[in-house]
């Protein structure tokens, strides 16, 4: 599985830094996906994988050959405060896993109110968080879905902009060529 970062214009790599238990001080890689002052989501890197012999405090996550597990407690699958699964990365080598991707999506939030999204295809939401800014004293905030996209499909997003006008836009992914087709930002009147 491959890791990417995608945004209105471009795709990015996804980059782990290092975090601290509470009460412990235990180090250990995490992803963070969303803004502080909103709801930021984590998912942990196993430690018997990334390990932190080299105390840097990122960790680029580069290739396609990662997996996604649930963490569990007493066979139960552990969930946050907002009812999204915690996720535990770790490598994989299996090579039906590939073609996948988990893509962290950043929804625009410029001055975009009322913003939702949708997801069709092979692919699934499997967590969310949120980003957003505090502007003039107006909170705008979007979704910051986590997809994992398994085959062709599309996500997209629509709001409203300052002037009352609908935005929206759509991301294909085709999965036979492994390509995005981020498309443009459209207002419509």
């Amino acid at each position: 599985m491959k890791i990417i970062k995608l945004n209105a214009t471009s795709i990015d790599k996804v980059k782990a830094h290092i975090n601290k238990k509470r009460g412990t001080g235990e180090k250990y890689f995490s992803i963070k996906h969303g803004s502080s002052g909103f709801w930021i989501y984590y998912i942990m890197l196993s430690r018997n994988f990334f390990t932190l012999d080299n105390e840097d405090d990122v960790l680029e996550l580069k290739g396609d050959d990662y997996v996604l597990k649930p963490l569990k407690r007493r066979n139960s699958v552990i969930k946050d405060s907002k009812g999204n699964t915690v996720y535990c990365l770790e490598k994989d080598y299996m090579e039906n896993h590939k073609r996948d991707n988990l893509v962290f999506w950043e929804i625009p939030n410029k001055y975009y109110t009322d913003v939702k999204h949708t997801i069709s295809g092979m692919a699934k939401e499997i967590a969310l968080g949120t980003v957003g800014k505090e502007r003039n004293g107006i909170e705008f905030s979007s979704p910051a879905p986590i997809v994992e996209v398994l085959g062709d499909c599309t996500l997209s997003w629509v709001g409203k902009n300052e002037d009352g006008k609908i935005v929206q836009q759509s991301i294909k992914y085709d999965y036979m060529s492994n390509t995005w087709d981020i498309g443009i930002i459209e207002i419509k009147d």
